[in-house]
């Protein structure tokens, strides 16, 4: 009785289906969401141009883009990191 195999067992996640492509943002659009503190308050950014790792707005603000906490989507913070700040994402 041979208790040493030479074969692999499959990978854990051989059927399981490929993750879907990150949602990046592109230039020439706006993307929006809404504040955490008022509803009615809607903060938009349009992109006028981007690079690999940053999105550069319409008012001028170069905004470092980030992977969404799924990998999902691309996200920005466009006034800055603190609590309850708002964060669009792609």
């Amino acid at each position: 009785m041979n208790i040493f195999s030479t074969q692999t067992a499959p990978a854990a996640n051989a059927n399981a289906a490929p993750a879907p492509a990150m949602r990046r943002f592109e230039a020439g659009k706006t993307y929006t969401t809404r504040s955490v503190g008022d509803h009615n308050c809607i903060i938009s950014v349009t992109v006028v141009r981007r690079t690999a790792k940053t999105i550069i707005t319409d008012e001028g603000k170069r905004l470092r883009v980030s992977p969404g906490w799924r990998g999902e989507a691309e996200t920005v913070k466009p006034w800055g990191t603190y609590s309850m700040c708002p964060v669009v994402s792609a």
